[in-house]
């Protein structure tokens, strides 16, 4: 600290040199300590600001990992979700061996004797691929008729006769025997025999109908 009685005692100019510096110095101090003043004072109120922002934000973040944990809580999985109905295994069932091939009546719309198995799909449903098994005896016979849909006939034992036309005319029909294969397209006119215990597999788009060309032949509207 500058004392006052060292400049005082002086004489001259020295004396005035001394109180002009005395006065810089003063106001250089009050200068100097106002900017410093002024800086701690703005910055009490941003790092305030900062620290609200920060603590806001922290409330947002915490708030939504709760809303979401509570979510998943409540949400059920769609790895664990369970179908309304459960279908039956033999709906799954893709692979046969010849004793798991299960028959049953064929329909109305075959005439009676003939045994029907459904290996794939639904013969009868508006849409979709299905695969079947026909096992008629001996001596088996369909009526001519025609499908609205391409049949593929696959001949598995015995011998499947076919005629084409609008008549029955057995001497000239054509016979195929095991593995032989044949489709016929849509609206083409044909009847079939089976000469001996006869097995034939049919595939196609379903769905399976029979057309009769003598609507008295078919068995679904004889009267019994």
């Amino acid at each position: 600290m500058i004392r006052s009685d060292v400049f005082n005692h002086q004489p001259g100019a020295g004396n005035g040199q001394r109180n002009r510096a005395s006065v810089y110095n003063s106001t250089c101090s009050k200068f100097l300590n106002g900017i410093v003043g002024h800086r701690l004072f703005n910055r009490q109120p941003h790092e305030e600001r900062l620290m609200k922002k920060l603590l806001l934000a922290s409330i947002v973040v915490l708030c939504c990992m709760a809303v979401a944990q509570d979510s998943a809580k409540t949400t059920p999985k769609h790895a664990t979700a369970k179908p309304a109905s459960k279908p039956s295994s033999a709906s799954h069932k893709n692979a046969f061996t010849p004793d798991e091939i299960q028959y049953g009546p064929a329909p109305a719309f075959l005439p009676p004797g003939a045994t029907l198995a459904v290996l794939e799909g639904n013969p009868m449903g508006a849409i979709g691929d299905y695969t079947v098994r026909l096992k008629m005896p001996d001596g088996y016979k369909i009526a001519p008729h025609w499908h609205p849909k391409r049949e593929n006939v696959t001949v598995i034992s015995g011998t499947l006769k076919v005629g084409m036309g609008d008549k029955w005319d057995e001497s000239k029909m054509m016979s195929f025997a095991a593995t032989s294969f044949a489709y016929l397209d849509p609206s083409m006119h044909h009847y079939a025999l089976g000469s001996g215990e006869t097995v034939v597999q049919i595939h196609g788009m379903a769905p399976l109908k029979f057309n009769y060309i003598n609507p008295g032949d078919d068995p679904s509207k004889k009267k019994e």
